[in-house]
């Protein structure tokens, strides 16, 4: 069962404050933190609601099992009508010999031996509600992942509408001062219209990103099957783009490596193949003899059902104490032939066992290209980041000279607007950069079973 709490563990690893966000009492205008969504989602996912079913059933059949092992006792009682043809009796005439018989009874059977058949059951099914266990654990490590996109996504976007916002104001600061330069005949009118121009255009981007915020929020939502009057509202820390982790040294193998021993994909599908293993050794118990032992305790009681031309009989319980008697048997059964069905069972049991092996190569390959891919991804994530940064640093110095400028009216409202718009690019791609370069870096500590944290 180590195993399954190591899998519990590595299934929650995405449902730890990802942002560093400090959970709080949620009411209507708290912020939910990442931890919070996702477990807010796993209480309300249809999907770990069947998962929770296929567990108790599993645990159900697991006791079933080992209660087979027990004996089986049963009591049972009968009332038995004979009828017969009237005899006849001298003096008398004829005479109905009809019986009304009592019959009481109470025994007990168990399996001595059956070639371990049932404790190999038993062993089998602890198996079974291990991988349903395991298999709990990969759909909650799943949707902790998709609330984590979508959580994401929305500090994303909440990140820059503020960003165009900044934009906007700075424009509507340049429109203002613009105003006044006309009025003072220092630009003229077009270059007015020029930066008028531009700050439509910031606007413009400002209504984009609120309409992808909201989408975003929508989005998060509907992951999470949050139904609630009260919009939802996310914790959204600030994240400094110049002390973020780093990518994992060595490649992708040796998170290959530790992924191998605790992936809740893996685990389940591990966990399909020791099911296998035990089937086979089920299958082989039919070769062998099989040995039981059973007891009973009864008696019977008769009635002539004409009383008054037969003979008295003695009362129920004075019969039944005069008519009692135990029985004991020991039974043992040796397979010889069966048209082959042990035989046929034991080969399907060894398909069955290769084909969870053939699925288990798969979901290893499937791993180590989703982490191969997930690492390069990092890798490359990390590249944009750098050029992002080195971006913004070269277009923001170009637009602080073009700012000096054109507050001497030493270039055109054009060339000035042109330098603001290379600097809001760089500003959003250097966003967008350390966001997904965080997300790929964060998917790679799950793979390694890591506590996701800033």
């Amino acid at each position: 069962m180590c195993g399954v709490n190591r899998l519990a563990a590595i299934s929650m690893c995405v449902a730890v404050a990802l942002l560093g966000a400090k959970g709080i009492v949620l009411g209507q205008d708290s912020l939910w933190s990442l931890n919070q969504c996702i477990e807010y989602a796993g209480e309300h996912s249809l999907e770990i609601q069947g998962e929770d079913l296929k567990t108790k059933n599993a645990a159900s059949q697991e006791r079933q099992a080992e209660w087979a092992m027990a004996p089986s006792i049963n009591a049972s009682a009968s009332q038995t009508f004979t009828f017969s043809d009237p005899v006849n009796v001298a003096g008398t005439g004829m005479v109905s010999k009809n019986l009304r018989t009592t019959s009481l009874s109470v025994g007990a059977s168990m399996t001595l031996f059956d070639g371990l058949a049932k404790l190999r059951n038993i062993q089998y099914h602890r198996l079974v509600l291990q991988g349903q266990e395991a298999s709990r654990a990969n759909t909650l490590a799943n949707i902790g992942l998709a609330v984590t996109e979508a959580y994401f996504n929305v500090v994303y976007q909440a990140e820059l509408v503020r960003t165009q916002e900044e934009q906007v104001a700075s424009s509507k600061e340049q429109v203002e001062l613009g105003k006044w330069r006309v009025e003072a005949g220092a630009i003229p009118q077009g270059a007015l219209y020029d930066l008028q121009a531009q700050l439509a255009s910031d606007e413009q981007a400002l209504v984009n990103a609120e309409n992808a915020l909201s989408t975003a929020q929508l989005t998060l939502e509907q992951t999470m099957n949050y139904v609630s009057d009260t919009p939802l509202r996310i914790s959204r820390p600030a994240i400094d783009s110049a002390s973020l982790p780093h990518v994992p040294t060595g490649g992708a193998i040796p998170i290959y490596e530790v992924a191998m021993q605790s992936y809740p994909s893996l685990q389940y599908s591990k966990a399909l193949v020791t099911q296998q293993e035990k089937q086979i050794q089920i299958a082989r118990s039919s070769y062998w003899p099989e040995l039981s032992l059973s007891a009973s305790y009864g008696s019977t009681a008769q009635f002539y059902m004409d009383q008054m031309h037969n003979p008295k009989s003695n009362p129920l319980l004075t019969q039944l104490k005069d008519n009692d008697g135990w029985n004991l048997q020991l039974s043992l059964t040796i397979p010889i032939f069966n048209g082959f069905r042990t035989y046929e069972g034991v080969v399907r049991a060894k398909i069955a066992h290769q084909e969870s092996l053939v699925n288990l190569r798969k979901e290893e390959k499937a791993l180590l290209k989703n982490i191969q891919t997930a690492y390069l991804d990092a890798v490359s994530s990390w590249r944009q980041l750098l050029a992002a940064r080195n971006n913004v640093r070269a277009q923001g110095e170009a637009f602080r000279w073009a700012k000096e400028k054109i507050a001497v009216g030493a270039i055109s409202a054009y060339d000035y607007n042109l330098a603001k718009t290379n600097s809001s690019k760089a500003q959003v791609t250097l966003l967008q950069a350390t966001f997904n370069y965080l997300y790929k870096v964060k998917i790679l500590d799950f793979y390694q079973g890591k506590e996701i944290v800033l």
